[in-house]
């Protein structure tokens, strides 16, 4: 934990996120990153210009929370089959953190996987860093596994054949 705010960006915009088993992760976004998301929501486009160098807002975080919540809706859906699901799943976008000296006292003092992620848009106009930090000790549910989802594939054909076959055959 104590490494974990020498890897924010510097005047990041701080998420806090709920997950599974009231375990609580982190999601710090790059004033670039942030500032190309507010110009998408609010001119439609990306500049190519460098962001003022400031804090990061609530209001800033409100326009940005749907976007974060998406990605880690993606996110759970991307590892449905895979066992980092387990610590990675069920997260969402809980609050903003305007500080990040907090979070030593908001964080539990454990070990957390930290994904780091660089993140270009509208073909490099804006471009900067993304870091998700999450307990390492998976909370989660676990992965489908790829035998059950064979199983609901082929009970899924055997219905469309089913249906087919009625269909078919009425006059």
């Amino acid at each position: 934990l104590t490494e974990l705010t020498d890897l924010l960006p510097d005047h990041a915009m701080l998420a806090v996120l709920e997950g599974p088993g009231d375990a609580l992760g982190l999601l710090a976004m790059s004033p670039a990153v942030l500032s190309g998301l507010i110009e998408v929501q609010t001119m439609g486009r990306v500049l190519a210009q460098a962001p003022l160098a400031r804090k990061p807002t609530r209001t800033d975080a409100a326009m940005v929370a749907p976007v974060i919540e998406r990605a880690l809706a993606a996110l759970d859906v991307a590892l449905v089959d895979e066992a980092d699901l387990v610590w990675a799943g069920g997260f969402r976008y809980a609050s903003f953190l305007d500080d990040p000296r907090p979070l030593a006292l908001l964080l539990d003092d454990h070990p957390y996987r930290v994904l780091t992620a660089q993140v270009s848009l509208a073909g490099g106009a804006k471009a900067g860093e993304v870091l998700l930090a999450l307990p390492a000790e998976g909370r989660g549910r676990r992965p489908h596994l790829a035998a059950t989802l064979a199983d609901d594939a082929h009970a899924v054909q055997a219905f469309t054949q089913q249906i087919t076959d009625v269909v078919m055959g009425v006059p």
